[in-house]
């Protein structure tokens, strides 16, 4: 609250809005206690949860399993996360970020570029400036490639659709929950 001057929930991609914390609890086999500062998104959330109940990925899911990096096997699953909010040609922003570098474009025109290394607080715009014209040309393309995949990604549900899928994921999990109950303590 009050980063950048914003007091309300609005249409912004910084840092303060966009790292959310995840806490994760599984019981047996995976590491507990490990902190993990590798870029994910929320639509690695399905793909991971399917992997922990040991039933196979959904094809077509944007995300990727958040385990390897848990195990250690990897340091990321993500070179580079996307991000979009708004509605086109009313608001609508999309969001590209690496290690080094986050760029956002308004569909109005315009937009912002930040130096994340030297700038973590996203206070200097380089969107305008000659000096990183490259740069921003190389990472519109990225985002431009990814908002033509993806313009308006549907809702990870395709277990809807099939019945004896929603089943099986329903099964592993309410067996899960039974696993990881511990009594007099509400889940």
């Amino acid at each position: 609250m009050g980063c950048h001057r914003i007091f309300t929930k609005g249409f912004a991609f910084y840092e303060p809005a966009m790292r959310v914390p995840l806490i994760i609890r599984v019981s047996g086999g995976m590491p507990g206690g490990k902190r993990i500062d590798a870029a994910v998104s929320g639509i690695d959330l399905l793909p991971t949860m399917l992997e922990l109940l040991n039933l196979p990925p959904e094809r077509g899911l944007q995300g990727s399993s958040l385990v390897p990096v848990w195990r250690g096997v990897t340091q990321s699953v993500h070179d580079q996360v996307f991000a979009g909010q708004g509605f086109e040609g009313y608001d609508r922003l999309v969001m590209m970020r690496t290690p080094e570098w986050k760029l956002t474009r308004y569909d109005e025109g315009g937009g912002e570029l930040y130096d994340l290394r030297k700038d973590p607080h996203e206070l200097a715009n380089l969107y305008e400036e000659t000096k990183y014209a490259s740069i921003r040309g190389k990472l519109t393309e990225g985002l431009e490639s990814w908002d033509r995949a993806w313009p308006h990604a549907p809702l990870q549900l395709p277990l809807q659709q099939d019945a004896r899928k929603s089943a099986a994921i329903k099964s592993a999990f309410d067996a899960w929950m039974q696993r990881t109950k511990k009594p007099g303590r509400q889940i």
